[in-house]
């Protein structure tokens, strides 16, 4: 018996080669010697001679096509899950890093690396992609390529994927100034902010027609209203394409610019005479402006009240103070009301086609009471406290007129 390589021969002659033994041709050197029938054993002197037996070791190789695989790319390499070599068969047997070999190679986005692994380069565009790597039997000892080379090759394809989401975008801008939106704040690419650029992994933005007096920056992604544009409501497309995406990545969407009449409430200082009778000071709506340009009515803004009449002296439990009509805009002092200053906040939105919106301003209105005309403090000093009921008492008379005093 004697063993060379992987081929062993046995006293019988049978012939072994070991399990797992790569491609190859092997050959071993047995030697023949004649012996007695009797005893089994060789004669002496020794009649022997020798011969080579050679043994062809192929075991096929399958490198299968992968199925694709999707994935999206981002600012880095992306490795795909899985390996090429899953689907891939050495004598029917799955194979492995020990006994095959791959070799590395990079088409287009795509490389395959030693272990069949394939990474996708970074910001590759959307599309379809594939490699064609070559699948070698190598030696588990050396881990060389078998000799004569047992190779085949396969194809692996990835999808690469990367998903834009357009949202529609909808702004105000007060009309009379000049608004900016920025009509990409709330787009993405793969999830993340899209970036408006030539690049790879950039996007091109091309916009529809715009409305007279909207102007678009694509440096920027800027959308501009300019002052002169009127109060309404103004629509217009864009569309967002991936650079490089074959087929074309695109996706469209709507930008509504509300223009909005600005509002804007000035503060008020109104004078009455004589508290005692009362009376309309005046009305807030006077002063006050919508789109820099109109007066202030009850049909295009409505009040609310921010804060009651606040005196800036001290009243009287219970005393009237000036109030605020939100419904004309009057400020009325009831009859009675103590001599002093007050102040009363209002706030001021504007209405369009009957419905109060979100634009609003705020302001105040100061109210002076003056004392009825003829109003006056009388000063009696003097005092004859004896008990008998006459000038018992230091007494002012008119005070009660003017209740923001001090004795």
């Amino acid at each position: 018996p004697i063993t060379t390589g992987p081929l062993s021969v046995d006293a019988n002659g049978i012939i072994t080669v070991a399990a797992n033994t790569p491609s190859g041709t092997y050959s071993v050197t047995y030697q023949l010697c004649e012996s007695d029938p009797v005893t089994g054993n060789n004669v002496v002197p020794a009649n022997c001679d020798t011969a080579t037996a050679t043994v062809v070791v192929s075991n096929p190789i399958d490198a299968v096509n992968d199925p694709s695989v999707t994935v999206a790319s981002t600012n880095n390499p992306v490795i795909v899950p899985g390996s090429v070599l899953t689907n891939d068969t050495l004598s029917g047997l799955g194979v492995t890093t020990t006994n095959t070999n791959v070799t590395p190679i990079t088409t287009g986005p795509l490389s395959v690396d030693a272990n069949g692994i394939i990474t996708v380069a970074a910001n590759t565009p959307s599309g379809t992609y594939s490699v064609t790597y070559q699948l070698c039997e190598s030696d588990p000892v050396t881990g060389n390529n078998v000799v004569p080379a047992n190779c085949d090759t396969a194809t692996a394809t990835v999808v690469v994927n990367n998903p834009i989401v357009a949202k529609p975008d909808n702004d105000q801008i007060p009309a009379g100034t000049t608004g900016h939106v920025i009509i990409t704040a709330n787009d993405t690419l793969n999830g993340k902010p899209i970036v408006v650029g030539p690049g790879l992994g950039e996007v091109t933005l091309t916009v529809g027609t715009l409305p007279v007096g909207i102007k678009y920056d694509p440096n920027s992604g800027t959308v501009s209203v300019v002052s002169t544009v009127a109060d309404g409501t103004y629509t217009f497309d864009y569309t967002i394409c991936e650079n490089g995406a074959v087929p074309n990545n695109c996706q469209t969407t709507t930008v509504t610019i509300v223009v909005v009449a600005k509002v804007e409430a000035n503060d008020d200082r109104y004078t009455v005479s004589n508290g005692s009778t009362g009376g309309v000071a005046g009305n807030v709506l006077t002063n006050d402006i919508v789109n820099n340009i109109n007066q202030a009515t009850t049909t295009n803004v409505v009040l609310g009240l921010v804060q009651g009449a606040k005196p800036l002296i001290t009243v009287p439990v219970n005393s009237p103070v000036p109030v605020l009509d939100l419904t004309t805009g009057n400020v009325i002092v009831p009859p009675g009301t103590p001599s002093g200053q007050y102040t009363i906040e209002y706030e001021e939105c504007l209405v369009i086609n009957g419905i109060k919106v979100n634009v609003c301003d705020k302001a105040t209105v100061t109210i002076q009471v003056e004392p009825e005309k003829g109003d006056e403090i009388v000063i009696y000093n003097h005092m004859t406290p004896n008990g008998d009921g006459y000038n018992d008492i230091f007494l002012i008379d008119g005070i009660d007129k003017f209740p923001n005093n001090t004795v």
